[in-house]
């Protein structure tokens, strides 16, 4: 046999047993299709698992939420317009805008879901805006809320300052006349009840008073001595802290909180300054006689507002991490309250005018606002809730009675009747 016919003869050998095992009834049998891949299970979770949310109107809050989920096309909305929601690939937020409107908000749904499913739903509400008056009543310390009228207690005179909580419990400082002491300061809130805030024998005020929403800890500002030497002081949950050392006349007109460190303008002699904590940062006084009022912190810079002696007149000023900026004016101003807005327009509430013929007024950015005529009218506080300018303070009746007022977007409206007895509004505070 010839070497070609043997390898002719192997290969179609090899090519009957191919046929044997491939091929049936002259059919090729199909490859085994491999199995379908089983469907992707679709996991979600929310954190925390909540029926319904109630904000606050003016300082509302903002929670958060997290999500664990292999949904890629997830999305949270809400029908509520004053509804606000951010989301991120881990979770999302919710808060609300802020409002000025005295009735509560429409309420909506919150709906978390993707094209095909509706993973969770919960509702959501807004409070109408709270809002709460402090001062006195023909020499007796009065607060006003929801058109009611209540008394401190006989032996304090006055209201400066006051703050709430988000449980309702109200904190307010002020002037005491309690048989027995000097006038000086007092704390009260209703757990404490009065708390003088000085010896019988010394005399002094307490003059402003902020909470940390954050821990509830309560700080306060106060000053006390006598014979023309007193110490000013802050005070964290009735712990006093002195600023100055008594040497000179000090006093301390205002505090505010914010993460967590106190900063207290403090007026000590000829000494301008605001302390963190007790750590004292001068403020620069350009050359002039100057009287700082009223703090305010924005995004770490702190602001400072008063006025300086231009001449023989009395200007507002304010400073920015201590640097002095003055707004010149021909007529006497005086400055109680300062707010800065998150695009930074600086407002600066107080008076402008000489003596009892002076009018309510505030500075935005150097630009004044009068909001009442020259009748011994004066704005003591001033808040920024969201576009809109809140202010409260005193004015005067044809009858010379003075009452509370509160102005919103420059629209008044009266909280005490200005035909009754003399109400005097130092303290605000809203919600």
């Amino acid at each position: 046999m010839k070497k070609s016919d043997f390898i002719f003869s192997i290969a179609a050998i090899m090519m009957s047993v191919f046929c044997l095992t491939s091929c049936k009834e002259g059919g090729v049998v199909e490859p085994v299709p491999e199995p379908e891949p089983e469907p992707e299970v679709i996991t979600f979770e929310v954190t925390p698992s909540v029926e319904s949310l109630v904000f606050e109107a003016a300082r509302p809050e903002v929670y958060e939420f997290a999500v664990e989920t292999n949904d890629s096309t997830w999305e949270v909305t809400s029908d509520a317009e004053w509804c606000v929601i951010a989301q991120s690939e881990t979770g999302f937020t919710v808060t609300a805008e802020p409002s000025v409107s005295l009735e509560p908000m429409t309420p909506g749904t919150v709906t978390i879901k993707s094209a095909d499913t509706t993973y969770a739903t919960f509702a959501v509400e807004q409070n109408g805006l709270q809002m709460w008056f402090g001062g006195n009543e023909n020499g007796l310390a009065v607060y006003f809320h929801d058109g009611e009228k209540f008394t401190i207690t006989e032996e304090t005179k006055d209201i400066s300052d006051m703050a709430v909580m988000k449980d309702g419990s109200i904190h307010v400082v002020g002037m005491l006349d309690k048989v027995g002491y000097y006038q000086g300061g007092y704390y009260w809130s209703e757990e404490s009840g009065v708390f003088p805030l000085q010896e019988s024998t010394q005399a002094g005020s307490a003059s402003s008073i902020a909470i940390d929403e954050n821990t509830d800890d309560v700080y306060f500002t106060s000053y006390s001595g006598g014979a023309g030497s007193y110490i000013a002081k802050y005070w964290k949950n009735l712990v006093s802290n002195d600023l100055t050392d008594g040497t000179r006349v000090a006093t301390a007109p205002d505090i505010a909180i914010y993460n967590g460190d106190a900063y207290t303008v403090v007026q000590d002699g000829e000494t301008m300054s605001y302390f963190r904590n007790g750590e004292q940062f001068v403020l620069d006084n350009g050359g002039y006689t100057v009287s700082p009022s009223c703090i305010y912190i924005y995004d770490g810079s702190v602001y400072v507002g008063g006025q300086y002696v231009n001449g023989d007149i009395y200007s507002p000023c304010y400073w920015v991490d201590g640097k002095l900026n003055t707004i010149p004016t021909s007529v006497n101003s005086q400055i109680y309250s300062i707010a800065v807005s998150p695009n930074g327009d600086i407002y600066l509430g107080g008076s402008e005018g000489p003596g009892i013929d002076r009018c309510a007024a505030y500075y935005k950015n150097g630009e004044i606002v009068r909001l009442t005529d020259f009748n011994n009218s004066v704005l003591s506080r001033i808040e920024l809730i969201g576009d809109h300018v809140l202010a409260m303070g005193t004015s005067s009746s044809e009858n010379y009675n003075t009452f509370i007022q509160v102005w919103i977007d420059g629209e008044p409206t009266d909280i005490t009747d200005p035909n009754t007895s003399s109400v005097w509004g130092n303290a605000f505070f809203v919600r």
